[in-house]
């Protein structure tokens, strides 16, 4: 598997599941190899399409036949898959539940591009490093259970990589309304990149990653009661080089992008910082804002020095940037 994939996986298998688990991820457990890819294609078509029984019978010579027999011993719900053409992707919708993941890390490297090459070799220096990290902490936790552990590496954009997001990744955490302040920016933007953030986070889980996005750019984030928090979400301090200490609020929205943000939200902020005489506030929503609402900052002088607009397009470009910015591998804490 390329060590280029997102996912760092570690399985905690029961013994008696193990030849299972060794064919899902198209390892021979008699041979103790992999497949090559001319096997593992025919061995999924003759799944497909052969007669069972025929499959069954002892002779057979070449491998593929052998790997089909072997996983209709293995998976009888076979018998009920034929003719369908997402064979291993339905045993693993089933099995996947047997085989606990120890440990989970991820690697998010920068887009391929021009700079790659470059990127390559520390690529595979910090999957190495988060990987045989993984690898001591599973033998250690399954010392004397009497499981087997295996460590794979797992794109994160099929269909397994779903799977594991939605059985103990990020995914599942964000779901069950974990916070999301103890992750890195990085892992987080670059996991957010092709999300539907009003749809990927809750209101409160918007706030936090709004709050990680202003502390890469030097500020102290506090965040707010989600109730009553006196119409403001965020409060901000940064010193500068001279050692001045400046405040401001960060006002947040997470709306679906057609619920734009109209003037009378934004006078309610601007209130806000007159009445606490902070003279920065920064209003972050993941739509957009009426056209009425820009021209009332852009175009009356006080509230232009005093509030500073982020729309979904300007956010998106902070999350790139935030993305593209380091190399960010993370354990998961299981």
């Amino acid at each position: 598997m390329s060590i280029y994939s997102e996912y760092i996986a570690s399985f905690s298998i029961p013994r008696e599941r193990i030849n299972q688990f060794e064919l899902l991820i198209g390892f021979n457990p008699l041979e103790k190899r992999f497949f090559t890819e001319e096997e593992e294609r025919l061995c999924v078509r003759a799944l497909q399409f052969v007669d069972r029984s025929f499959l069954l019978e002892d002779a057979h010579n070449f491998s593929y036949q052998k790997l089909a027999k072997l996983h209709l011993k293995e998976f009888p719900e076979i018998e009920s898959l034929i003719n369908q053409e997402n064979i291993i992707e339905k045993l693993w919708e089933k099995y996947i539940d047997f085989f606990d993941i120890a440990e989970l890390g991820y690697i998010f490297p920068q887009q391929i591009n021009t700079e790659w090459e470059k990127q390559k070799a520390i690529v595979i220096e910090k999957n190495n490093e988060l990987r045989s990290e993984i690898d001591k902490r599973t033998v250690e936790n399954l010392k004397g259970s009497g499981r087997i552990a295996w460590t794979l590496n797992i794109p994160g954009n099929g269909f397994l990589g779903r799977l594991i997001e939605e059985k103990s990744g990020i995914t599942k955490q964000i779901k069950e309304n974990y916070s999301i302040v103890n992750y890195p920016s990085g892992l987080i933007a670059r996991y957010l990149l092709d999300k539907n953030i009003p749809r990927a986070l809750t209101p409160r889980q918007f706030e936090e990653f709004v709050g990680k996005v202003f502390e890469t750019e030097g500020w102290v984030i506090k965040l707010t009661k989600e109730t009553r928090d006196g119409g403001k979400d965020l409060i901000a301090t940064k010193f500068d080089n001279f050692g001045n200490k400046h405040l401001a609020y960060i006002e947040v929205k997470r709306f679906n992008e057609k619920n734009k943000i109209g003037i009378e939200l934004v006078k309610q902020f601007f209130a806000t910082l007159l009445i606490d005489k902070v003279s920065k506030g920064f209003f972050v929503t993941s739509s957009a804002f009426t056209k009425p609402t820009i021209n009332l900052i852009s175009d009356n002088e006080i509230c232009s020095t005093r509030i500073q607009l982020m729309d979904r397009i300007k956010l998106q470009e902070k999350i790139n940037e935030i993305a593209q910015k380091e190399l960010t591998p993370y354990l998961m804490k299981m």
